[in-house]
C-alpha cells in the first residue's frame, strides 16, 4: 500500500507541474490515468487471493443404477438437498462434512485416500416427524448418505442412525451400497 500511495503521488506532482505548460497538461492528464490504471491493477491483484481449485463435481443430475440396483431403487436424481430414488422414495439431507477415501467407513467404495465423499444427514421431509423406511436401506429408516461422485460414476453410501459414519469406532452401520452412471 505505501508503494502504491507514493506512486499515485510521484503521480499527482508530475502533472502539477506539466500543468503549468499547457500543452503537456493533456499528455499528463493520458501519463497519469495510464498510471493509475497499472496501479490499480496491480492493487487488485495484491490485495484478491487466488481462487480455489475446482474440480468442477457438481452433485446434481440423474444416474442409471448399475447391476442389481436396477430392480431395488431404479434411477438416481441429485436435486439441491433431496436425493429422489425411483423406486425406493426421496431422502431430505443436509449437508454434514466432506469426508476423505483414506477414512475407515469409505473402505467399500474402492475410493482413492484423496478422494473427496459429501456426508449427508438424512432428515425428516416436510410435514413428518420421522425419516420414512426405505429399500435402499434394506427397508428401514437411514440416517446418513454418502455421496462419491466419480467421473460419470456415482457411489452411494446409506447408514442407519446414530453418530455420523467417521466419528466413532463404529463407524455406522452400512445399509445400502449402490453404483450409479452418470450423463
Amino acid at each position: 500500500m505505501k508503494r502504491a500511495a507514493a506512486f499515485l503521488g510521484t503521480l499527482c506532482l508530475v502533472l502539477l507541474l506539466l500543468a503549468f505548460d499547457e500543452r503537456g497538461a493533456e499528455r499528463a492528464y493520458h501519463v497519469v490515468r495510464d498510471g493509475v490504471g497499472r496501479a490499480k491493477v496491480l492493487l487488485t491483484r495484491a490485495e484478491v487471493p487466488p481462487a480455489p481449485a475446482s474440480r468442477g463435481v457438481v452433485l446434481i443430475g440423474r444416474f442409471e443404477p448399475v447391476g442389481d440396483a436396477a430392480e431395488t431403487i431404479g434411477t438416481l436424481d441429485l436435486v439441491a438437498a433431496e436425493v429422489r430414488f425411483e423406486k425406493a422414495g426421496v431422502l431430505k439431507t443436509q449437508p454434514h462434512r466432506i469426508a476423505y477415501g483414506r477414512e475407515a467407513f469409505v473402505a467399500p467404495l474402492g475410493a482413492a485416500p484423496t478422494d473427496q465423499v459429501e456426508l449427508r444427514r438424512v432428515v425428516p421431509a416436510k410435514g413428518q416427524s420421522a425419516v420414512a423406511a426405505t429399500p435402499a436401506c434394506s427397508d428401514e429408516a437411514p440416517g446418513w448418505i454418502a455421496l462419491l461422485p466419480r467421473g460419470r460414476q456415482m457411489d452411494v453410501m446409506l447408514f442407519r442412525p446414530g453418530p455420523a459414519p467417521g466419528t466413532t469406532d463404529a463407524e455406522g452401520t452400512l445399509c445400502g451400497h449402490y453404483r450409479f452412471e452418470g450423463q
